[in-house]
């Protein structure tokens, strides 16, 4: 048996390492790169698939899901500074890459994981806590490069805004009187609310079955300490405006972990993360 367990955690490591190396040779050798795209999702979920039914624990499917996710940063990263020149230059199709890699392990053992009715597969509730600490990493990581280190020049003023739907007002105003495009403003709001979605499901996950207001109070609590780091460190990217889509955000990522639990409650009649162990990861 640890014989068998050394060698499924030799696959998943080499899984990973495999994964890395196709898509590095897809991008390299394909002119249309879209196609890397399906070809890598297929291979992960065929990897994902193996490696659960062979060890009987989701455990096995974030090492692969780790360490391709690691390698995709070691190449994407000299890739986006212009360290391999012309041989692999940085593409966007990288950064999909990494969400495939993410999102399909993921995705799939939630699936297998709602859709199991016995106690055949194992460890998913550790599967959920490790995967989650890695989207959150990249969550901050992600939120710290473009809004930190790009520093974008929407966010850019002169002075702290503290009134409320005041940048809002501004360039809504600006693009009724000058006909600018509203394209940068629309795309900058869904993306800073984008990053507060995963923010919204744990924060709902952790508060449970708690007071409505509760949780409504923790998605202002968590943009505005956020803006409150800005006001102190970065002068020039406080702006209270950002609480509304955040706030948005949250609420948005608490309903998706509302449906999901719902789901999981008609399936199995027990909450999210309780199916196996009955013991609530939430306080």
């Amino acid at each position: 048996m640890q014989t068998r367990m050394i060698r499924i955690s030799s696959v998943s490591i080499l899984a990973g390492i495999f994964a890395a190396i196709l898509q590095t040779c897809l991008l390299y050798f394909l002119e249309d790169t879209w196609i890397t795209l399906p070809v890598i999702a297929l291979a992960d979920l065929v990897i994902s698939q193996y490696l659960l039914e062979n060890s009987f624990s989701y455990h096995y499917c974030f090492r692969f899901l780790f360490v391709a996710e690691l390698l995709t940063l070691a190449i994407g990263v000299p890739a986006y500074f212009g360290l391999y020149g012309t041989l692999l230059p940085f593409s966007v199709y990288m950064l999909w890459l990494a969400a495939l890699h993410f999102a399909v392990p993921f995705l799939f053992c939630m699936l297998r994981y709602l859709t199991d009715f016995g106690p055949r597969f194992m460890n998913y509730n550790l599967f959920f806590l490790e995967s989650s600490l890695l989207l959150w990493a990249a969550v901050l990581a992600g939120f710290f490069y473009c809004y930190v280190y790009q520093q974008p020049a929407l966010t850019k003023t002169e002075q702290i805004n503290l009134v409320p739907f005041y940048s809002l007002a501004a360039l809504i105003e600006a693009y009724i009187q000058t006909d600018a495009s509203i394209k940068p403003t629309v795309l900058y709001l869904l993306q800073y609310a984008a990053f507060f979605i995963p923010a919204g499901f744990y924060l709902h996950l952790l508060l449970g079955k708690r007071l409505l207001l509760l949780r409504l109070f923790s998605f202002l609590l968590v943009p505005a300490l956020i803006e409150l780091a800005q006001y102190f460190l970065l002068p020039s990217m406080c702006d209270i405006d950002d609480l509304v889509p955040a706030f948005l955000g949250c609420i948005i990522g608490s309903l998706l972990f509302t449906m999901l639990n719902a789901l999981c409650q008609s399936l199995h009649e027990t909450d999210f993360l309780q199916k196996q162990n009955r013991k609530p990861l939430y306080l």
